[in-house]
């Protein structure tokens, strides 16, 4: 008799404007639970919710999602850890799940379909508070939590401290993510949505760009 049951899914991939394909694997922890938290109802919904505000209406092809930003943002990171982890394995290693998640999860505090735009359109007076909105939600959400609980039960806490900067951990944590210079999110837009509006400004060498980044020895990224 044949064998009919269906091999594990080993890794997910994803056709990527830059990188072609962007995948992950469920065999690296980290980014097993940047899969499941892919297919929560909170990452999901970022497929209605403009990378780039109105900017459609100039540069009518710049139509992409938060959604495909954040995971080319998560990408970009798991591969700066991977290779920083080879170098600072006593350093690194015990973050790099929560560094990988927090990077996914960033911008699910978008509350509107044109993100920035409309957060300023509806409070106009009001501090963007999209970062702060992320973390209550992965604080509340039962959904976010039970994942972090199978995977990795204390890289929800350690998240919610990577995406409020917390001087409680180390600074490269937080700057792989926010950090003033280049980091994994502005690395992904600065390209992503240059090459979404048909324009040449932002592109530049990934790849020669994460293999020259370090973590100091007191702490910080460079």
């Amino acid at each position: 008799m044949s064998n009919n049951k269906e091999k594990p899914v080993t890794s997910i991939s994803f056709a990527d404007v830059v990188n072609q394909t962007i995948t992950f694997s469920r065999a690296i922890s980290a980014e097993k639970l940047v899969l499941d938290l892919i297919d929560t109802r909170w990452f999901q919904r970022m497929r209605g919710i403009a990378q780039t505000g109105n900017t459609n209406l100039v540069y009518m092809f710049s139509e992409h999602s938060r959604f495909g930003h954040s995971v080319g943002v998560a990408h970009l990171a798991c591969q700066l850890v991977e290779r920083l982890s080879r170098q600072n394995p006593e350093r690194v290693e015990q973050y790099r799940s929560a560094v990988c998640a927090a990077a996914l999860l960033h911008d699910i505090g978008h509350i509107a379909p044109g993100s920035h735009a409309a957060y300023k359109t509806w409070f106009p007076s009001a501090p963007d508070v999209h970062e702060d909105l992320s973390v209550k939600l992965i604080k509340s959400d039962s959904q976010l939590q039970s994942v972090f609980d199978a995977n990795a039960p204390s890289s929800a806490e350690l998240v919610c401290k990577i995406l409020i900067e917390s001087e409680d951990l180390p600074a490269w944590t937080w700057q792989i993510i926010s950090g003033g210079g280049w980091n994994v999110d502005r690395g992904n837009w600065c390209i992503v949505d240059s090459v979404m509006a048909g324009v040449n400004y932002g592109r530049y060498n990934i790849p020669a760009l994460v293999e020259s980044i370090v973590i100091t020895d007191s702490g910080q990224l460079a």
